[in-house]
């Protein structure tokens, strides 16, 4: 029964519905890694290109290549495949939430949102997609559907709780794989209703294969150790089906070509062809990563994509490439120039959040100044052991960014080239990462936490002046040492978090690594007088009486004032920088991430607080930290993932770059600025799921309204106030107390208003 009224569910759910409602304008920036290579199809005029879960499509005729995404014709944000229908001339791509877009040649786009959508428990996971005669069949996690192409209506939907990896027709044969080495399949005229009465047979290594139907008794299958000829001999209403096997790995691909088939092996560099029956296999090369396509209805050129972008083997010199991020490695460190006005992105060594299989990531950053990406690796970087945080001088208008490496010491890049090395001619040195920071009169600070047996730290804090700093003539006599007790930690490789308040100038840093204390300290304004008073804090002590400890540090953060943000694996607090030196110091503890593991915060030009999480997503909370204004999850907004690794703001338009393991994404918060009265007034995501945990938004209210929200008796269940346009609910009570399943209504006026007698919006809360 509980099956039954599942299909109905999914069935009725309507072909157009809208795009779901986030606030703000919400950025996703493609990214080209070719070893992050997913899949390319020629078409007869287009080139589709899937990289790194971003979309390209290269026009033949134009020669123009365009990054297809939810900011111009797709509804959806990460891209998990592509299919191509060449009867009909439509590309099918799939997301990771199991939303659907069809994109026809001619630019027009169906959403069919239905398996997304569906109120269901079981994994919605889109596994393959395959066409028949008139017919498109979606394997998912949970079984599968079939969709009449002819009006993108859902024809047939079966929920089996079974992971379904690919469903076919081959001939007059359905034929069903899943994850086990069984086959299921029956006549396509006589589709039984449930799995069960599917007829069965077992070929071995058939687990997750995916399918390619080669004619009325044969297809080619990618299964989980290699690429298979599966042939069908009919006897009466039984068949019988033989494996052949063809190559000894798993292909990225097979596709079908105007003389055969083709089956890329990408990262092993080479490709097969084969002819219509699957047979005569040739074996071809390449000296890199590359993959290729070719049309079956195309002049037979192949088109592939490599490390130089798109090309086509007839004009084998010449390259197409998306404006897009380059970073082979990871897009991790980000810093907004407020003079160059770019964000600068850079790839990383290993820290406290990614392995240390990282430590020899390649030197890599990529520019972007609003509108397009740029490379800009610098030429005269020495050793490979990857980078940290780009930082810049406040006082310094050229594109120069100062940056610190793993083990190969500091660098001051100007226009794509290192103009200064600071190592152990020249710096009180170390070798390992240092924390750097400038403060506001543009001193430069570097801390180094570690040191080894051979290599003793004896300089664990410096500074450089301003004017030396400009210079970039500068030696051992110009940097001044202060020996702060507690700062340096054994061989530690785990970043450390460091900043400086920007009103008073104290120094706050953490090495990061397990139990190391906070420590803060404030020097003599004169730089030449090597005194300071310094404090370290094994645990700290929040104004409701509690202890906050931790294990990892992820970040410091000054903020506008004269704050500074502490975020940990087990929250996030707040101090006056100026007040860690007083006997009774205490730390504003942030109640609504109590126990949530802090990766990064960032604070706005209206000294809000943006704060990434390692597995929470986003939380926009007020400038003193108190209100939760937004909370951003993969499942309420177009945030990618809900592992945040870091923020940074955009100054000049107040928008927030995020790095995730999924990619670049950006955030333009104040997209939807506050409403003139309450005639738009609504909330997401609606309705809320039992397996939903994060916040409630509602927008399109006044400024500073006051929030009401009753239950079906239209008894007042909860109090907001709203900042902007919109607030944040955790379905709970004043009381803190999870609502139980039910309409709720909210009723919202301008402060010393009267309530309206309607609501504006309702919001249904399934627990």
């Amino acid at each position: 029964m509980i099956k039954k009224i599942l299909i109905a569910l999914l069935a009725l759910l309507p072909i157009a519905a809208s795009a779901q409602q986030t606030s703000g304008k919400w950025v996703t920036h493609a990214r080209f890694a070719i070893t992050s290579t997913q899949n390319v199809i020629d078409t007869q005029n287009k080139i589709y290109i899937l990289v790194n879960n971003s979309l390209c499509c290269f026009d033949k005729t134009t020669k123009q290549q365009t990054v297809l995404s939810n900011q111009n014709s797709l509804t959806g944000t990460l891209i998990t495949g592509i299919y191509y229908n060449y009867e009909k001339k439509y590309l099918v791509v799939t997301y990771d939430n199991s939303n659907i877009d069809v994109v026809y040649d001619n630019g027009k786009v169906v959403n069919l949102p239905q398996i997304q959508d569906a109120v269901m428990t079981q994994s919605r996971t889109i596994n393959d997609v395959t066409f028949g005669t008139d017919k498109m069949f979606v394997a998912t996690n949970f079984g599968f559907l079939v969709i009449d192409d002819r009006n993108m209506q859902i024809k047939e939907t079966r929920v089996y709780s079974i992971n379904i990896s690919s469903i076919a027709e081959v001939g007059k044969w359905r034929v069903v794989f899943s994850l086990g080495t069984t086959v299921y399949y029956c006549h396509k005229n006589a589709v039984p209703e449930y799995l069960s009465a599917y007829k069965r047979t077992d070929i071995a290594s058939m687990s997750n294969g995916k399918i390619l139907p080669i004619g009325d008794a044969a297809m080619l299958v990618k299964e989980a150790s290699r690429l298979t000829k599966v042939t069908i001999a009919e006897e009466g209403e039984e068949a019988t089906f033989t494996a052949t096997a063809l190559v000894a790995a798993v292909p990225t691909n097979v596709q079908k070509t105007p003389t055969g088939y083709i089956a890329n092996f990408f990262a092993a560099k080479y490709y097969y062809t084969f002819d219509a029956e699957g047979g005569s296999p040739v074996k071809k090369a390449f000296s890199a990563q590359e993959l290729v396509s070719c049309s079956p209805d195309g002049d037979g050129a192949l088109w592939g994509v490599n490390a130089q972008g798109v090309h086509s083997s007839a004009a084998s010199t010449t390259y197409y490439k998306a404006d897009a991020v380059s970073i082979q490695g990871v897009p991790f460190w980000m810093g907004y120039n407020k003079n160059t006005h770019k964000l600068y992105l850079t790839g990383t060594s290993d820290n406290g959040i990614l392995a240390s299989a990282n430590k020899n990531a390649i030197y890599e950053i990529n520019k972007f100044d609003g509108t397009s990406w740029e490379s800009a690796n610098p030429t005269g970087t020495t050793g490979s052991q990857g980078w940290y945080w780009p930082i810049f001088d406040p006082n310094d208008s050229t594109d120069t960014y100062y940056i610190s490496s793993r083990l190969s010491g500091q660098f001051k890049v100007t226009d794509k080239a290192v103009v200064k090395t600071f190592n152990s001619s020249n710096t009180p040195w170390t070798p390992r990462k240092a924390a750097i920071r400038f403060d506001s009169d543009g001193n430069l600070w570097l801390v180094h936490s570690s040191l080894s047996s051979s290599v003793p730290n004896t300089a664990p804090v410096k500074v450089l002046p301003h004017d030396k700093v400009q210079s970039g003539n500068f030696g051992l006599t110009d940097w001044t040492i202060y020996q702060v007790p507690d700062v340096t930690n054994t061989n530690s490789f785990k970043y450390s978090v460091f900043d400086i308040s920007n009103k008073s100038s104290v120094k706050a840093f953490c090495t990061a690594d397990y139990g190391c204390p906070v420590i803060v300290w404030r020097n003599n304004p004169d730089l030449s007088v090597a005194e300071f008073e310094s404090k370290t804090y094994n645990s700290l002590t929040a104004t409701d009486g509690s202890t906050c400890t931790w294990s990892y540090a992820y970040e410091m953060k000054a903020d506008l004032d004269d704050n500074i943000l502490f975020g940990f694996d087990k929250g996030l607090v707040m101090f006056k920088a100026t007040t860690a030196f007083n006997d009774d110091f205490a730390v504003e503890k942030v109640h609504a991430l109590d126990g949530v593991k802090i990766y990064a915060v960032e604070v706005d030009t209206l000294n809000r607080k943006w704060v990434g999480t390692a597995e929470d997503g986003i939380y926009l909370l007020s400038p003193d930290c108190k209100t939760v204004i937004s909370h951003f999850t993969s499942g309420n907004s177009q945030l990618a993932t809900n592992v945040v690794y870091r923020l940074c703001c955009n100054t000049d338009n107040n928008s927030i770059f995020i790095t995730t393991p999924l990619g670049v994404q950006q955030f333009f918060s104040d997209y939807n600025t506050s409403a003139e009265d309450f005639s738009n007034v609504y909330a997401y995501p609606n309705p809320v799921r039992p397996d939903f945990t994060g916040l409630v938004t509602i927008t399109g209210l006044m400024d500073n309204s006051q929030v009401v929200i009753k239950d079906a008796k239209g008894q007042v269940v909860k109090t907001l106030t709203s900042t902007g346009s919109h607030v944040a609910w955790d379905c709970c009570d004043d009381a803190g107390e999870r609502l139980p399943t039910g309409n709720y209504s909210v009723f919202a006026a301008q402060q010393g208003q009267e309530m309206p007698a309607q609501p504006y919006t309702k919001i249904m809360v399934i627990k």
